[in-house]
């Protein structure tokens, strides 16, 4: 894909649903001749376009990776909201126990803090995504084309200057992302990665009642979804879901780039 229609593509998506918008307007005031209910038509229509981009983990703005192909029973484990003194080393400690490889993904400005704790992570063979720079939950779903520009270099700057390698795979923040990351990510390179699988581990709850929750959705080729800061996130957390994971016969893997199931476009 040129670069001129990677740039294109999913803000032309978001054209043609605002036109779509105007166009109903145009058609509710020429039928029933009332500006106010062409006016609410057309609010109605600009309203859902605007909302979806608050909805997590769905393909509604652009692409996005919510499975694998894999070879039998076989999960993707990815970890977000690192890196951070108090939870990291003890995360690395229980994948190393139980001899496991996940993808970490990096807000950047705590990468900037702890770079040694990025190099940790690449050096006990785990890989490393982009989850912004500031982790703005509340408010990156609203973010301009600039500003999710932003965002994502400074994120990737951040692991490069830590010394690692260059981040191949993007998580928004609560997993909320609108029409202008898609073109973002496509202009880098980046994939964009959802999950299949997760535990609500960043809310009050037992780390039992995570894993189960986890289990109910979990298949051969699922993206699972953890964190390592929060009410139930955690090494505690991440060691009980292992030992489950071992006990119904799961494999975690780093899946190979081809073997990612893009849905909601093209893949980058």
């Amino acid at each position: 894909m040129s670069r001129a229609a990677t740039e294109y593509f999913f803000p032309a998506r978001a054209l043609r649903w605002l036109l779509t918008g105007g166009l109903l307007g145009a058609a509710a005031l020429a039928v029933t001749g009332k500006f106010l209910a062409a006016f609410i038509l057309t609010a109605l229509t600009h309203a859902t376009f605007c909302a979806t981009a608050a909805i997590p983990n769905h393909a509604l703005t652009g692409p996005i990776v919510k499975r694998f192909q894999s070879a039998g029973k076989q999960v993707w484990l990815t970890i977000d909201d690192g890196p951070h003194p108090d939870s990291t080393p003890e995360m690395l400690r229980v994948l190393r126990e139980h001899d496991v490889r996940a993808t970490f993904f990096l807000i950047g400005e705590r990468t900037a803090r702890h770079p040694a704790l990025v190099r940790a992570i690449v050096e006990a063979g785990h890989t490393l995504g982009n989850h912004t720079s500031r982790h703005a939950a509340a408010t990156f779903w609203t973010a301009g084309p600039a500003r999710v520009a932003r965002e994502i270099d400074r994120a990737s700057d951040a692991i490069l200057a830590a010394g690692a390698p260059p981040p191949r795979f993007f998580r928004p923040p609560v997993g909320m992302a609108n029409v202008f990351v898609g073109p973002a990510l496509q202009k880098r390179g980046l994939r964009r990665i959802g999950w299949s699988a997760r535990g609500f581990d960043t809310r009050p709850q037992a780390p039992a009642e995570v894993v189960g929750k986890i289990m109910r959705t979990c298949a051969p080729g699922a993206i699972i979804l953890l964190h390592e800061l929060g009410p139930a996130a955690g090494a505690s957390t991440l060691d009980r879901l292992l030992h489950r994971l071992r006990d119904e016969s799961y494999a975690c893997v780093l899946p190979a780039e081809d073997a990612l199931i893009t849905t909601g476009g093209r893949r980058a």
